[in-house]
């Protein structure tokens, strides 16, 4: 993942500072985590234990039933309301507590290509996405609604969607022109030269 910040190498002090710097500019959160509000990880379960029990219209139907996340093997349901307005309420606030720096936020997925089946996910999906097992409409359907209101709200935000996993291939839909747009090569053939 490009523009990632885990922490730097500790026995690099130059590194160290490099990644502390581009942290300071970068902010990634997923949508699951802007769904639960983002924070520390290390709340995350009992954050999702306790959203199931409450809204499990909010995950994704999988299977024909609605699926509590293991690990980031899924994304919300991505079409459902709420979760576009409780994301969007995420990343404004997000940039609402790192406004002292001038940073870049990117909406990626949780980080796995399993997404919501329900009728409504679905029927965003186009003829040549399913074919090929994408989800670029969907993507950036979703990243166009979160966009929507949080450039509403915050017209100057530094809001970028991501080109990424199984939403990679250029969406059948205009993307809000406000909106960023960062590509991730991970299906690129790294044994050959690019040209």
């Amino acid at each position: 993942r490009i523009n990632a910040y885990y922490g730097a190498y500790k026995h690099n002090q130059t590194m160290t500072e490099e990644f502390d710097k581009r942290a300071a500019v970068t902010r990634q959160e997923p949508a699951f985590s802007l769904l639960l509000g983002h924070g520390h990880w290390g709340s995350t379960a009992k954050t999702i234990d306790k959203l199931w029990q409450e809204h499990p219209e909010y995950f994704p139907v999988i299977n024909g039933k609605r699926t509590k996340l293991a690990r980031q093997a899924y994304q919300p349901c991505t079409t459902h309301p709420e979760v576009i307005r409780r994301c969007a309420d995420s990343m404004l606030d997000l940039f609402m507590t790192h406004k002292d720096t001038r940073g870049i936020t990117y909406m990626y997925n949780d980080d796995g290509t399993g997404w919501c089946q329900c009728e409504h996910c679905r029927k965003i999906d186009t003829p040549r996405d399913i074919s090929n097992g994408w989800v670029s409409k969907r993507y950036w359907t979703f990243a166009n609604a979160v966009a929507q209101k949080v450039f509403e709200a915050n017209p100057n935000a530094n809001f970028y969607g991501l080109g990424y996993q199984n939403f990679q291939a250029p969406p059948e839909i205009p993307i809000d022109p406000r909106m960023g747009v960062h590509l991730s090569y991970n299906r690129l053939c790294y044994r050959h030269n690019i040209d």
